[in-house]
């Protein structure tokens, strides 16, 4: 194949990608992306569990000229996980490349009340729905400006495995 026939054909095999990736539609993403990207700077968690230490760090960054968010979980541990927010297909949207190695792909929906946000897996790589384990779930509530909660539920072999919930308050460092 000659590298240009080469170069097509990963870009055709890209695209279609993008044109199987769930529909995401929700007026209320960009505001709800904003409201993310507010997060931009690095957080400490309050609380401690059998799935996370005490007091561990969480960073926030906005890049690609504001259109994406990264958080790092857990910055430099052997556990490190990171998740990318961005605006795709009328909705907002989150890839988390997670620590037992596949990658959820998640879809925004507003939560209980006006103080949350709900992502819920739609698939993506190394994801099976009934065997193995996933996070299945991110769901935020923002307290205020400097305190927000946020509860990741993960699932294994089709059935809720355990739910973790980081208490995070910026870290004026």
């Amino acid at each position: 194949m000659k590298p240009s026939s080469a170069l097509t054909f990963v870009i055709a095999a890209a695209c279609g990608a993008c044109a199987s990736t769930p529909k995401a539609q929700w007026s209320g993403a960009p505001a709800a992306f904003e409201r993310l990207k507010q997060l931009d700077g690095a957080w400490v968690t309050l609380n401690g569990s059998a799935h996370l230490p005490q007091s561990m760090e969480v960073r926030y960054q906005v890049t690609g000229a504001g259109s994406a968010l990264v958080e790092t979980i857990g910055p430099g541990t052997p556990h490190e996980m990171v998740s990318v927010y961005h605006l795709a297909n009328g909705g907002l949207v989150m890839t988390h490349y997670c620590a037992v190695g596949n990658q959820p792909y998640m879809v925004a929906r507003p939560g209980d009340n006006a103080d949350e946000l709900v992502f819920e897996c739609v698939g993506g790589s190394g994801v099976e729905r009934d065997k193995g384990a996933y996070m299945a779930r991110a769901r935020f509530a923002f307290r205020d400006a400097s305190r927000v909660d946020a509860t990741w539920s993960a699932m294994r072999d089709g059935k809720l495995d355990h739910e973790t919930r980081f208490e995070l308050v910026r870290s004026w460092k």
